[in-house]
């Protein structure tokens, strides 16, 4: 490490105070700048507080030399490549405390360099709102940086082609992740097949050796359809007396009783006429048979209530009635 050797000691500057020595550069970083000198892209990171902590033996190996052989030379240090990614997560404070480090590395062995990179500094520094736009701020520092130690680039003036690359990356990252994240949500509450990833809009009816019965829609209307048995076809009720026999219709039918034994909600009063309940009020028969109605409190078929009990709440039809 010849630029390393051959440097002077700092000249004394009457009254400095020392910084505190925890948060002192590591000797292994200071090395790595001064080859070249700054030859190698120093990722940022290695010059916060929490790196530059005195306790932090464990990622300073980070920056141990390998050794190899070289046949004229025999072992030599070889440097070890870094990781640059942890430097585009570093927040504002983070890259304030680095930069003031790294300012004072360039102002030792590049300062031939400070007054540009000062510029390019103070740009991030001091634009207004850049905490909204943080993650390509930092992104486009390090990047900056890093082309800086291979091209001859200005980093005083404002790269436009690094910035509207960094600024797409980051749109489409962020796009991704939100669809990420509300396709999660979506999942988590929407119901699956059990034992499958398939997704399933509404739930499946469960199925038995005794009846069953699995919510469905016809036209908004909480109609319930029957189902006897596994594997058997749904079976619509008769909306006057609840029989599921599919040679029995609704429309014909005279029955007095229900099938659980009750008198029927609905019955003709006088022969010939049509079928209301004891007060003389007209049930829809759309509504509480399989075609369904969505017409509500303005249906002038009649009312939207259950033919089977009576039930006046809307809360089912006579396919759904819990009550046959």
């Amino acid at each position: 490490y010849t630029a390393l050797a051959s440097r002077k000691r700092p000249e004394r500057q009457p009254g400095l105070t020392a910084s505190d020595a925890a948060h002192l550069i590591h000797e292994s970083v200071r090395k790595r700048f001064a080859t070249g000198p700054w030859s190698q892209h120093l990722p940022l990171h290695l010059l916060t507080d929490a790196y530059c902590a005195r306790d932090n033996s464990v990622t300073a190996k980070e920056l141990d030399d390998l050794w190899s052989f070289d046949s004229s030379r025999g072992i030599v240090p070889t440097a070890k490549p870094l990781d640059f990614e942890p430097e585009k997560s570093l927040d504002f404070q983070e890259w304030f405390q680095a930069w003031g480090r790294l300012l004072e590395l360039i102002r030792t062995y590049v300062s031939s360099e400070l007054e540009v990179w000062l510029k390019h500094y103070n740009r991030i520094l001091h634009t207004p709102n850049k905490l909204e736009e943080w993650p390509i701020w930092v992104a486009y520092d390090a990047e900056v940086r890093r082309r800086s130690c291979t091209t001859a680039l200005d980093p005083s003036e404002f790269q436009i082609s690094i910035w509207n690359d960094l600024e797409a990356k980051h749109i489409a990252r962020v796009t991704i992740q939100t669809v990420r994240a509300e396709m999660a949500k979506a999942s988590a509450s929407s119901p699956k097949l059990q034992g499958s990833n398939r997704y399933e809009p509404y739930p499946l009816p469960s199925t038995s050796s005794f009846r069953a019965r699995s919510t469905s829609s016809f036209r908004g209307n909480p109609n319930r359809l029957h189902i006897t048995g596994a594997g058997s076809q749904p079976q619509f009720r008769c909306f006057i007396c609840g029989d599921t026999d599919p040679s029995h219709r609704s429309r014909s039918c005279s029955a007095r009783k229900l099938i659980n034994g009750r008198d029927t909600i609905l019955f003709s009063h006088t022969p010939g006429t049509s079928r209301t309940d004891r007060n003389g009020v007209s049930y829809c028969y759309s509504w509480n048979g399989r075609a369904g109605c969505d017409k509500g409190v303005n249906c002038d078929h009649g009312k939207h209530w259950c033919s089977l009990c009576g039930s006046k709440d809307g809360s089912h039809t006579a396919q759904g009635c819990p009550a046959v």
